[in-house]
């Protein structure tokens, strides 16, 4: 055989050796977990005419949202997803595949949630998630209704609480992939509730699975 043929032959397969490593195998685990777009990146303008229901006081907030940072999830393949947040807000990685969120109102968490097999999303929110947090001081259920989330199947949970006797209100939203489902789970001080609801909702809207 040709030596040429032999060397590029040889270079082919070295490059392929490479490729699985960083994709599946143990250098897989070197990728970046966490991507930030730069300030300087044309901002996500979100328009946002969402009802703001907060405190037992149902309001209506018109917001413009800019999303400017952009967070990645690369922990597992089959899990992969990304959301903006507004650049005022700030996350932490807190475990692979999550992430804690502060802004001036209030905070949260964005990550992953496995459901058992041998239940359904809803199943799983309305027998086990639900009770857990009807036990939280004050509950009381704001509204519980099923939707979508670019194209995905979802659930929302609105519902008040009190944390350390501060009215709280809580936005929990689960979205439907094909491993887990993605639990975006926010919150604000009931009284800031009508001047937040429309950035929450538009990092809502922002949460795509990389598929």
């Amino acid at each position: 055989m040709n030596k040429k043929i032999i060397v590029i032959f040889g270079l082919t397969v070295i490059a392929l050796i490479i490729v699985y490593m960083y994709s599946f195998g143990p250098l897989a685990g070197l990728r970046t977990a966490l991507s930030i777009n730069p300030a300087s990146q044309k901002p996500i303008i979100v328009n946002q005419n969402t009802p703001a229901t907060g405190g037992g006081v149902a309001a209506t907030t018109t917001a413009s949202v800019a999303l400017v940072q952009e967070f990645k999830n690369r922990d597992m393949v089959q899990n992969y997803y990304h959301v903006s947040l507004p650049a005022d807000w700030h996350a932490t990685s807190t475990k692979p595949g999550e992430y804690a969120v502060s802004y001036s109102s209030g905070s949260g968490t964005i990550g992953l949630i496995d459901i058992p097999d041998n239940s359904t999303p809803e199943l799983f929110i309305l027998s086990e998630q639900e009770p857990a947090l009807k036990k939280l001081p004050g509950y009381s259920e704001v509204n519980y209704a099923s939707t979508t989330v670019n194209g995905n199947i979802s659930y929302k949970l609105v519902y008040d609480a009190l944390d350390n006797g501060v009215a709280m209100t809580h936005e929990r939203v689960y979205v439907t992939g094909q491993d887990h489902a993605a639990l975006i789970d926010l919150s604000a001080s009931a009284s800031a509730w009508p001047n937040v609801a429309g950035a929450i909702e538009a990092v809502i809207g922002s949460f795509h699975w990389d598929q």
